[in-house]
């Protein structure tokens, strides 16, 4: 669709839909690798002419509003420069707005909650894994399951983050998913080698319980002491 419009000013307001092409670019390293901290712009020149006469005619924006679900969008209004500055550079006078977009502070929020508990469930079974595996307490069998079934779980979490790229490779990645997700193996193949190479229902075994946790830590004290 041709962006112009004829409007006649003695009509008073009228609301007119308009739809055109935009290039978006990215702000330097705040591409979609960056997500949730991608960061967009697009710059809009708007102008306006008497239809008559064909001259330039300035134009005043009140406001701009633009609402896209899950980002966060400012504008900034450029006024054109003086005529004798101008009169090379932009003969029609037109008006630049800078719109910029980036992630509300929700999606932000919420993907940095994900995150954080992705690192807290993976230290949770390690110390599981050290416990049982290093320390000789013993394990239920059904602890053998849970590091797996939380592999495919933390798929499922990061898919759920809005506006999320495909595949792996972001910064929430780098420094949440995939550090965990490399932890939850290392601890699934060490639980499942204590069925292999140990018996873990040995009765020399003890059971990890909060009395024993605090007898360990105090032979532990009387011993570096």
């Amino acid at each position: 669709m041709d962006p112009f419009i004829i409007w006649h000013g003695q009509l008073g307001p009228i609301l007119h839909t308009i739809y055109t092409a935009l290039t978006i670019s990215t702000i330097g390293f705040y591409s979609l690798s960056a997500y949730p901290y991608d960061i967009y712009y697009v710059r809009i020149f708007v102008f306006a002419q008497d239809i008559s006469t064909n001259t330039s005619v300035h134009l005043l924006l009140n406001g701009l509003i633009g609402v896209i679900t899950g980002f966060h969008t400012l504008t900034t209004v450029i006024p054109p420069p003086p005529p004798q500055h101008n009169q090379w550079l932009s003969p029609t006078n037109s008006t630049e707005i800078i719109a910029t977009l980036q992630r509300s502070t929700l999606v932000i929020v919420y993907c940095g909650i994900i995150t954080i508990t992705f690192w807290m469930v993976t230290l949770m079974i390690c110390l599981i894994m050290i416990a049982a595996v290093f320390f000789r307490f013993r394990q239920r069998n059904e602890i053998v399951v849970v590091p797996i079934g939380t592999v495919f779980a933390f798929t499922q979490l990061r898919a759920s983050m809005p506006g999320a790229p495909e595949g792996f490779g972001d910064t929430l990645d780098v420094v949440g998913l995939l550090p965990c997700l490399i932890l939850l193996s290392i601890c699934a193949i060490s639980m499942v080698g204590v069925y292999l190479f140990a018996d873990p229902d040995d009765p020399t075994r003890k059971v990890l319980t909060w009395i024993e946790l605090s007898v360990f830590s105090l032979i532990n004290c009387v011993y570096n002491s």
